[in-house]
């Protein structure tokens, strides 16, 4: 009875072979899945779809260039806190992301190169924008199971909208004041010219002076609260990015631990292979030496046979000389 077949082993080396051997292994998988009665998941294996090249360039990244990948989503991740003004520096942090977009790209340039792909400019445009939106902060992508091409957000997306929120001290513009003739009509319309026009009537108590407040007063209160919100949104931020880069070293541990456990499947399978081959040679080695003791004694029997045969012959001449010196004999006594 065959092992089962882990769906996540097979996955793994779908997506972590040679683009050019992604079909062929996919039905190998489909037929084996077959074969134990999993009609269900041979029909999703069936299914998936050949990578892009720079789908697959990027699993590869993912298989073989783990650290470099963690330092990409780092790095955006600073970006997205320099670029929301909460810690770092902007330039800084622009020049560590461009250095490892630089390392990721150089690598997966010798990928391609390895595999007989051609590292043209529409490709490596279409490798780093798939980088940049597999990296980005609160991206929740499988690690190295794309399929294909991803288009990166902008930086408004890899920084937060929050981020981007107008600083404390900002206040609104004060209102313009009337210009030309319709100045002037508004100005002979107050409630003193009003009152005149109506005898009897009290004019009308001008405003209190705390109805012409400035304006900036009330924004100087609620300036901590902008304060406090633009913090709490970097706060979440990176948080958020943690938790992205989080979640792909989890993926990336139990895939390498599904990994391990495949292969340390193989290496066992492996080791009694060998042992049921060296009990066979063993076997063998027994028979052999059986049939050479068995061809021993039959070239022993053989020579054996060979001497008495000689034997025979030489009896069988002496009697035929016999005979004819007997019949000789004879002969001679006739003739007398």
């Amino acid at each position: 009875m065959s092992t089962p077949l882990d769906p996540e082993a097979i996955l793994d080396r779908l997506y972590a072979a040679p683009l050019t051997e992604f079909v062929s292994l996919r039905n190998e998988a489909e037929k084996a899945l077959k074969g134990q009665g999993r009609k269900e998941e041979a029909a999703k294996v069936k299914a998936l779809r050949k990578p892009s090249v720079a789908a697959w360039t990027v699993n590869q990244l993912s298989f073989q260039a783990g650290e470099d990948l963690a330092a990409l989503v780092e790095a955006n991740r600073s970006l997205a806190e320099a670029h929301g003004g909460s810690t770092g520096d902007l330039a800084d942090a622009i020049q560590n992301r461009k250095a490892c977009l630089a390392r990721l790209t150089e690598r997966a340039r010798g990928i391609m190169a390895d595999h007989g792909l051609r590292a043209t400019k529409d490709q490596l445009r279409r490798l780093n924008g798939t980088l940049e939106a597999a990296t980005r902060p609160g991206a929740s992508l499988p690690p190295g199971r794309l399929v294909e091409d991803l288009e990166p957000a902008g930086f408004g997306a890899l920084a937060g909208l929050a981020l981007a929120a107008p600083p404390a001290t900002a206040q609104p513009p004060a209102p313009k004041k009337p210009q030309g003739p319709s100045a002037s009509r508004t100005r002979t319309i107050s409630p003193d010219a009003t009152a005149k026009k109506r005898p009897g009537r009290k004019p009308a108590s001008p405003p209190p002076p705390t109805a012409k407040a400035p304006v900036s007063g009330p924004r100087k209160k609620a300036a901590p609260t902008d304060e406090a919100d633009v913090e709490t949104a970097a706060g979440t931020a990176a948080r958020m990015a943690a938790e992205s880069a989080l979640k792909i070293e989890e993926d990336r541990l139990a895939r390498t631990e599904r990994l391990l456990a495949r292969a340390e499947a193989d290496a066992g399978a492996a080791h009694r292979r060998v042992d049921r081959a060296k009990a066979k040679l063993a076997e063998l080695e027994k028979r052999l030496d059986k049939a050479k003791a068995a061809v021993q004694d039959a070239t022993a029997e053989a020579n054996t046979r060979e001497h008495a045969l000689a034997e025979l012959k030489r009896d069988l001449a002496d009697a035929q000389s016999r005979v004819g010196k007997a019949g000789e004999a004879l002969d001679l006594a006739r003739s007398r």
